[in-house]
């Protein structure tokens, strides 16, 4: 038997990257895993991708749209664990921070993270469930041209402690994941070009203590340990998972 046969997982921001190691990584431990994409064309290219997890569609700056795909959801039955993972990042200094770039990335990585938790809160209660939320060492670590974004991240981590002492009494845990650089088709797409981007590779991995990048399935795999039931004594902790960036 599988540590999560019988378990129902969401995971958000699923189609690509971390979200979609994470997605993976919950249905190869036994997970009925539904994977939330923002889009309908990224859904149907996760399905494509990964026909054996439940693919949802839910922009998460409409709360109309999230509470739909929550309703799909629980008309499995139940939600055993929330992963808190969808999330945008441009980054810009201060002085180039336009409204548009604030907002997107509180609207997604803030507001759309609480409207998704609240939406999951009856079920996760009913099965004395798990969240696990994702930030970033950018919520800890300032960074240039990263404030806004580390912000944002900065209210996930201050969530999940909070929510973690708030549920506790329903026996719902609460713990985040905060990883380092990490190799993923959004970071990819930050470069023009190969030879930006492994100038760009080379530049962080050596800030990082390990000396490398970390790939999305190292992420997923700490995301999963989180929400093991086996963890049972575990909540409102901030897991780095960044090659000891934090440490330094």
């Amino acid at each position: 038997m599988k540590m999560f046969d019988d378990k129902v997982v969401i995971v958000s921001g699923a189609s690509a990257g971390i979200g979609e190691a994470a997605a993976v990584a919950f249905q190869a431990a036994g997970a009925k895993v539904f994977g939330l994409a923002s889009t309908a064309a990224s859904r149907a290219a996760a399905e494509a991708k990964h026909p054996a997890i439940a693919w949802l569609a839910a922009d998460l700056t409409s709360r109309a749209q999230i509470d739909a795909a929550v309703e799909a959801v629980t008309r499995a039955g139940r939600i055993d664990v929330l992963v808190n993972n969808a999330g945008i990042y441009k980054f810009a200094s201060l002085a180039a921070s336009t409204d548009e770039v604030v907002r997107s990335q509180f609207e997604i990585n803030v507001f759309g993270l609480i409207g998704l938790t609240q939406a999951c809160l009856p079920a996760l209660t009913a099965s004395l469930g798990s969240i696990v939320n994702v930030s970033s060492t950018s919520a800890r670590k300032p960074m240039r041209d990263q404030s806004v974004y580390g912000a944002s991240k900065a209210a996930v981590e201050a969530l999940t402690r909070s929510w973690a002492i708030e549920l506790a009494g329903h026996r719902v845990r609460v713990n985040a994941v905060s990883p380092g650089p990490t190799e993923t088709p959004g970071v990819a797409k930050l470069f023009p070009s190969p030879e930006v981007r492994a100038a760009a590779r080379a530049q962080i991995s050596s800030v990082v203590p390990l000396g490398r990048i970390a790939s999305s399935d190292e992420i997923a795999h700490w995301i999963v340990a989180l929400a093991d039931p086996r963890a049972s004594w575990l909540t409102g902790q901030v897991l780095g998972v960044d090659g000891g960036m934090s440490a330094t």
